[in-house]
């Protein structure tokens, strides 16, 4: 079919051809798809993204996460967040704290349900936070594509973000998400209930933490702050900071305050000091 706009005759897809266009394209994705349905594992969807997603959609940084939606569907809390080359404190931190990026972006998907595509100067619309532009940049974060999948309850829901994208984001980004979201939303679920199958055949362990990570949480039960802390030992305050940070990576908590308490529930060796 074809029509006529001030007298140049433009050639407009059938619903045929569109159809078939969306066939090859699906089909293009297939063994994108087929290697997807075997990962089991969080290295393994890991692993996906970086080497066989990448394919399709190249990108330097990525978290995906799945989440329990709250406050009448205008917030989501994370339960297993996969993450590769995204700044680290956004990735377990409470998504409550202020400037935090990542909570925006999903509030921003929560509330429209569509792909976001944002290149560099659309990310300020997306984030409409001061502070979480700043650490966004920080990151060395360019741009957004991201979508996100309910479950039919819509109380649980996964989200995808991938980041550092070295090309022009167009509609065909977005479609390729549309197609993808679905199938990485069940091997996110598919990956979450075999770990906690495997967590729950392991005998308990107690997460090791370094003698310098225990004497900062010791410092940490009694209030002290990061340039408290640095000032205390001698130390830099980025080290403290990463230190803390790696202390909550593997206590597997969200703050502070949950690491000084899941810490004394464990029995860890670690003293308030003052």
């Amino acid at each position: 079919m074809a029509i006529q706009n001030n007298g140049v005759v433009c050639a407009v897809p059938s619903f045929t051809d569109r159809r078939r266009s969306d066939c090859r394209r699906q089909t293009d994705l297939m063994p994108l798809l087929a290697a997807l349905g075997r990962t089991n594992s969080r290295i393994e969807f890991i692993a996906w993204c970086r080497e066989v997603l990448s394919r399709y959609l190249p990108h330097g940084a990525f978290i995906c996460c799945l989440g329990k939606v709250e406050a009448g569907g205008k917030r989501a809390t994370p339960i297993e967040s996969l993450a590769h080359e995204f700044p680290l404190e956004f990735v377990h931190g409470d998504l409550c704290q202020p400037g935090n990026f990542r909570a925006n972006i999903m509030r921003h998907w929560l509330g429209s349900g569509e792909p976001i595509l944002a290149n560099s100067e659309d990310v300020a619309r997306i984030i409409n936070d001061p502070d979480g532009l700043t650490n966004f940049h920080a990151g060395g974060l360019c741009n957004i594509a991201a979508h996100g999948m309910h479950d039919f309850t819509r109380v649980y829901v996964s989200h995808f973000s991938f980041h550092k994208i070295p090309e022009h984001l167009e509609e065909r980004h977005a479609q390729i998400l549309e197609i993808l979201v679905p199938p990485m939303h069940a091997a996110m679920i598919r990956v979450a209930h075999q770990q906690a199958a495997q967590e729950a055949l392991m005998p308990p362990e107690n997460p090791r933490l370094t003698q310098r990570e225990l004497e900062i949480l010791g410092w940490i039960s009694s209030g002290k702050t990061n340039e408290d802390i640095s000032i205390i030992l001698g130390t830099r305050f980025k080290t403290v900071k990463n230190q803390v940070q790696s202390i909550l990576v593997n206590l597997k908590v969200n703050n502070r305050a949950q690491a000084v308490t899941k810490a004394a529930k464990l029995g860890l060796q670690f003293r308030g000091r003052w």
